[in-house]
């Protein structure tokens, strides 16, 4: 995690490294942390150290995309969604965790043929991908 020195003063540190040569050996070396100066530690310890966490900014880390309305993504109705799960359920080598998984790249079955047909690769196992080709490509 990222901690900020928001105390007045410089702080000295010390860091831990890993090192292994030959066995298991710990090696540490200090630094100085100025003011305002971010560094990125183990949070139990710059919470002890009484330094202020840094929060990613937004934007920042893995976050689920959430499709855009458009021509080529027009809104689907939940029940739309649920019909095509069943469907994908009942095709035989999918499962119902596999059927969520296409659910968050597919919401629906014009999309995934739309997809097949343009020759696009199926972010799926291949097994998987061989089905969906069968089910639903020319």
């Amino acid at each position: 995690m990222k901690f900020k020195n928001i105390k007045g003063t410089a702080q000295k540190i010390r860091i831990m490294e890993n090192r292994k040569l030959g066995g298991t050996m710990q090696a540490c070396h200090w630094i100085t942390l100025k003011p305002g100066q971010i560094i990125d530690l183990p949070s139990a310890y710059g919470k002890a150290m009484g330094f202020e966490m840094v929060m990613p900014e937004q934007g920042v880390g893995v976050k689920e995309e959430t499709p855009k309305e458009s021509e080529e993504n027009p809104p689907v109705a939940e029940e739309d969604v649920a019909k095509f799960g069943e469907e994908l359920q009942a095709i035989k080598g999918i499962g119902k965790k596999t059927v969520s998984d296409i659910l968050k790249v597919f919401w629906n079955k014009e999309m995934l043929i739309n997809t097949i047909q343009k020759g696009e690769g199926l972010p799926f196992r291949d097994d998987i991908s061989q089905i969906l080709h069968k089910q639903y490509g020319n």
